[in-house]
C-alpha cells in the first residue's frame, strides 16, 4: 500500500524500496492475498525505470491472479503488459493485450471498462485510426462522468487534444490541452505534503501535461505572432515551476515545527550523499534509503497544506506579474524541447516569445562552454561562450538587451553554466553604451 501511494505521487525511489521490502516479506508466503498485486506493482516500477524487467513481473502477476481466480486483477495485468509493449513500440502485441483486458471486463461486467476505453483510444491514436481513437476516448470520459473508475479527466482531455492535433485542428487541440492543465490543478491537491512528493509530482505534470500545451502554444505564437498564445504559453511554463516553489515555501515553517531533529539530520546526510555522487559519478547506496526515511517521517508528522487551483488563462495574473517588474528589468524563461526550444522575454510592458535551437543542440553548447571554462584556453572560452550566448539570447530585440537586470528562469541543463561569465560581455556593452550616451549629451 505504501508503494502504491508513493508511485501515484511519482516518488519512484520510495515506491521501489517499499515494494522490495514487500517482496522480501512474501518469500515465506507465496500464496498470500497481496502477492499478485505486489508483483504487478514491482512491474510498474521497473517499467518506469525502463530497465527491461517489467514484463516478467507482469506475467508472474498474471499467473498469480489466475491461480486466485481474481479476474479483475487479471484484466489489470493484461493492461500493464500492454503498456509495456506499447512503450517499446510493439503496437501489435499491445493491441492483443489491451483487447484481452477489454474482453475480460466485458465478460465479468466490470465497472472498470473506462480503463480499457482510454488505452484503446491511445492505441488507435498511435495507429492513425483517429475516428476510433476519438470514439474510445469519449467512452472513457463518459465512464468517469458516470461515476465509474477510469483515467483522470486531465489525461483524457490531453488525449482528446492529441487526437485533434493529429487532425490538424490546432486551436481545438490547444483548448483541450489548456483544459487538461486546469483539470490537473485539482489533481495537485491530492499530492502528499512532502518535499520529495511535491518535486516528483510537479516533474510528472510537466512531462505529461504542461509540455504539450506549452510547446504547441509557443509554436503557434511564433508562427502567427499571436500575443494570446505567447501569454498562455508563458503562463503554463511558469505555473508548474511556481507551484513547486510556492508549495515548498508554504510548508517551510510547518516542516521546521513538526519534524524532529532526526529528520534534519537525514536531510543533511542525503545532501552529502548526493554531493559525493555528483563528484565521483558513483551512486551512493544510502541515497535510496535516506529518501525513503525522509518521506516516511514527513508522512508520520501528518503534514497538511492548502493549495488552490489556478486558472492560468486569466490575463490579470500576467498584469500582476508585470507590475512587479521594474523598468530596468527583463524576465527571461526557457523551455528546452526536442525539435525547438523557446525563450520568453517579459518586461513591465511587453511579452515576446522566441524560437531557439533544439534542446540537445543547446545542451551540446553548454557542455562545450563548461569544458572550455574549466580546462580550455581563453580563446576557446570566448568562442564557445559566444556560441552559447547567441543560442540563448541572440533573438532578443535591442530594447530587451538594454535592460540592466536580467532575471532568469532556467531548466536544469542550464544550471551547469556560469552565467556571470556568459553575460559579462553584455554588461560591458551596456556600460559602454551608457558612457557613449552620456558623452553625446
Amino acid at each position: 500500500n505504501l508503494s502504491s501511494i508513493y508511485l501515484q505521487m511519482w516518488d519512484i525511489s520510495s515506491a521501489e524500496r517499499a515494494a522490495e521490502d514487500g517482496l522480501e516479506t512474501s518469500k515465506d508466503l507465496p500464496n498470500a492475498y497481496f502477492v499478485p498485486q505486489l508483483l504487478l506493482q514491482v512491474g510498474r516500477i521497473h517499467a518506469l525505470q525502463q530497465d527491461g524487467r517489467a514484463e516478467s513481473f507482469y506475467r508472474r502477476g498474471m499467473e498469480a491472479t489466475r491461480r486466485n481466480g481474481d479476474r479483475p486483477s487479471e484484466a489489470r495485468s493484461w493492461d500493464l503488459l500492454g503498456d509495456e509493449q506499447f512503450a517499446r513500440d510493439d503496437v501489435a502485441a499491445a493491441e492483443k493485450s489491451y483487447f484481452e483486458a477489454y474482453h475480460l471486463r466485458l465478460a465479468i461486467h466490470s465497472s472498470e471498462l473506462g480503463f480499457s476505453y482510454g488505452r484503446l483510444g491511445a492505441l488507435r491514436l498511435a495507429q492513425g485510426r483517429l475516428d476510433e481513437a476519438d470514439q474510445f476516448t469519449q467512452l472513457a470520459m463518459q465512464s468517469v462522468r458516470g461515476g465509474k473508475p477510469g483515467w483522470p479527466d486531465y489525461l483524457m482531455r490531453h488525449q482528446q487534444g492529441s487526437i485533434r492535433l493529429a487532425r490538424g485542428a490546432v486551436d481545438a487541440a490547444l483548448d483541450d490541452f489548456s483544459q487538461a492543465i486546469e483539470s490537473s490543478a485539482a489533481e495537485r491537491l491530492n499530492v502528499l505534503p512532502s518535499r520529495s512528493a511535491f518535486t516528483a509530482a510537479n516533474a510528472g505534470f510537466e512531462d505529461k501535461i504542461y509540455r504539450s500545451f506549452t510547446e504547441l502554444a509557443a509554436a503557434q505564437a511564433v508562427r502567427t505572432k499571436s500575443a494570446r498564445w505567447a501569454f498562455q504559453a508563458f503562463q503554463a511554463v511558469e505555473l508548474n515551476r511556481a507551484a513547486s516553489l510556492r508549495e515548498g515555501l508554504a510548508m517551510a515553517d510547518v516542516w521546521r515545527e513538526k519534524l524532529p531533529p532526526e529528520y534534519w539530520e537525514a536531510v543533511g546526510r542525503l545532501d552529502a550523499a548526493q554531493s559525493r555522487s555528483l563528484q565521483s559519478g558513483i551512486i551512493d547506496e544510502s541515497i535510496a534509503s535516506l529518501r525513503l526515511k525522509i518521506t516516511e517521517m514527513e508522512a508520520a508528522a501528518g503534514l497538511l497544506t492548502v493549495k488552490n487551483p489556478e486558472n492560468f488563462r486569466i490575463q490579470t495574473s500576467l498584469n500582476h506579474f508585470q507590475a512587479g517588474i521594474r523598468e530596468s528589468e527583463i524576465f527571461l524563461t526557457f523551455l528546452l524541447g526536442r525539435n525547438s526550444s523557446y525563450l520568453w522575454a517579459v518586461s513591465r510592458d511587453t511579452l515576446h516569445v522566441y524560437r531557439l535551437p533544439p534542446g540537445q543542440a543547446i545542451a551540446t553548447d553548454v557542455a562545450a562552454f563548461r569544458k572550455a571554462l574549466l580546462g580550455g584556453s581563453e580563446k576557446d572560452g570566448l568562442e564557445q561562450g559566444s556560441r552559447l550566448y547567441e543560442d540563448l539570447f541572440g533573438s532578443l530585440n535591442s530594447n530587451e538587451r538594454r535592460k540592466k537586470h536580467w532575471l532568469l528562469s532556467l531548466e536544469s541543463i542550464l544550471f551547469e553554466v556560469p552565467f556571470a561569465a556568459l553575460v559579462e560581455k553584455e554588461n560591458v556593452d551596456q556600460e559602454k553604451l551608457e558612457r557613449e550616451q552620456a558623452e553625446s549629451k
